[in-house]
């Protein structure tokens, strides 16, 4: 599944951990949810930023991994990873959620059918509000311990 914004009418910064607030069911008693937020250009060109993985049999504990009830609706979180990116006026944010990653992730043990209820997810992302001003910070020379050999 994706879910594409419209084009962004001001540049938007995000700072942090961005969460899916998920209600999801499968078919299947072993799950997978991937996410993905992307940056896509006017030209088509969509960038990862950031991507979040939950084995649904984890949702509530890893250390005790509990199966799911084929069909049966679960609410769920998905952290993606940290992550400061800036997305430039006129882009647009895409948010893409699959049942598995391959290759950065194993496959479930059977290929898996997910339904979600959009009216009861949400994304929530850190939103980083720029000051008024920035000033340009200064430093020192840079200094070495080491001599170079030559």
């Amino acid at each position: 599944m994706t879910f594409q914004s419209a084009p962004l009418t001001q540049p938007l910064e995000i700072l942090g951990v961005a969460r899916l607030d998920l209600e999801v069911a499968a078919d299947k008693p072993v799950a997978m949810v991937a996410a993905r937020i992307s940056d896509v250009a006017p030209d088509g060109k969509a960038t990862r930023v950031t991507f979040g993985l939950l084995n649904l049999t984890h949702r509530n504990s890893d250390a005790f991994p509990e199966g799911l009830e084929p069909g049966k609706a679960y609410r769920v979180r998905v952290y993606l990873n940290g992550i400061g990116h800036r997305f430039p006026a006129g882009n647009q944010l895409r948010v893409s959620l699959s049942s598995s990653y391959w290759p950065l992730t194993w496959t479930p043990p059977q290929v898996t059918m997910l339904k979600l209820n959009l009216a009861a997810s949400a994304l929530t992302l850190p939103v980083r509000q720029a000051p008024e001003t920035l000033s340009t910070p200064s430093f020192a020379p840079p200094r070495s311990r080491h001599r170079i050999c030559r």
